[in-house]
């Protein structure tokens, strides 16, 4: 911990407030207080499956058609001579992020000269910035952050499952031939109750998985309320727990809607909001470039510039083998009537 003279003390407790101003120490806490950065629980939620690897594109192959030349038989069957071209190609370019770290060498200068310390301080606070905004940054890029260009961003959640007509990992989804490509149509909440959302839920389950359930569900603070207060409806004891302690009136933490864990994330309700996903990882994850995987550049001064200048730099991209399978979009979910502040 680190100790420097203070400035502008209060009083009271301080009565000699100028000459105390001059002489007295302050402890420096070796934390940071943390007053803007949001965490992004998608974005955590996405990387648990990610996969880093080296190579030029990202590239999956596709099974896009059905090999029907089989059937029943009897006897000697002849040789098959039908090829049929069953698998397409998707390709994704990389997209490469990266976050400034800034520091004029007056301040690094003065730091230093008043306490050896204090130098070591301002770095580690300039680090801790850099990486919280480039955290939050990233979690913007999910949703379609219209702060970035979109030819440079990622491919976000919202252009793999909710739209039906883009061009996206070099497919054409206006393209009949191509209809493997398309997401699953969404569904609307528009009428807001569980009968809406149990047949939501079957229309996607049913249609495209099997027993591959999804694993979570991402929604808006304000569309997870709104859920919430109709599943504390459904809550039934089954045994003697309601008469021997507090009824718990509400969730605990999140909760599940069926195999998925129900998820809220401010940022899809500032940049998307009115959405909710269900997402399977199995089929849709982030994939990392492995040499730049938050790079960290060596401290550079520019020509006729009194800084020191590093950067955080990051390629990915968000991958999906399979869009009818990877989720399930509802829009028209409940939303707030004012979208709450994004720090980024």
């Amino acid at each position: 911990m680190a100790f420097t003279p203070g400035t502008n003390l209060i009083a009271p407790p301080i009565v000699e407030t100028a000459t105390m101003n001059a002489i007295t120490v302050k402890a420096l806490q070796p934390v940071m207080g943390d007053a803007i950065f949001q965490p992004s629980t998608a974005l955590g939620q996405l990387t648990r499956e990610r996969r880093r690897i080296q190579s030029a594109t990202v590239l999956t192959s596709i099974a896009a058609v059905d090999d029907n030349t089989g059937g029943t038989y009897y006897g000697a069957q002849p040789l098959a001579r039908r090829v049929v071209d069953a698998i397409r190609p998707a390709e994704q370019q990389w997209k490469f992020y990266q976050q400034p770290i800034v520091i004029p060498e007056t301040d690094m200068v003065i730091n230093i000269a008043s306490n050896p310390d204090a130098v070591h301080n301002l770095l580690v606070n300039k680090m801790m910035i850099a990486t919280g905004s480039m955290v939050v940054m990233l979690a913007r890029s999910l949703w379609n952050d219209p702060n970035q260009p979109a030819a440079l961003a990622i491919d976000p959640l919202p252009a793999w499952l909710n739209q039906t007509t883009n061009n996206i990992a070099g497919i054409d989804r206006t393209q009949a031939s191509n209809s493997f490509w398309v997401p699953n149509a969404a569904v609307d909440m528009t009428t807001f109750n569980l009968a809406n959302l149990i047949q939501g839920w079957h229309l996607y389950v049913g249609r495209q998985l099997g027993y591959d359930y999804p694993q979570c569900w991402l929604m808006s603070p304000f569309a997870f309320a709104a859920l919430e207060n109709l599943m504390v409806q459904q809550i039934r004891y089954l045994n003697s727990d309601a008469d021997t302690r507090s009824a718990q009136a509400a969730m605990r933490e999140h909760f599940k809607f069926k195999q998925a864990t129900v998820i809220e994330d401010p940022f899809l309700e500032a940049l998307d909001a009115g959405n909710s996903y269900l997402i399977n990882f199995r089929y849709m994850y982030p994939v990392f470039l492995l040499n730049f995987y938050f790079n960290f550049r060596p401290w550079m001064s520019p020509s006729q510039q009194f800084i020191l200048v590093s950067y955080i730099r990051l390629a990915w991209n968000l991958t999906n083998i399979s869009p009818k399978k990877s989720g399930q979009v509802f829009i028209n979910m409940p939303k707030a009537g004012v979208t709450p502040p994004i720090v980024g």
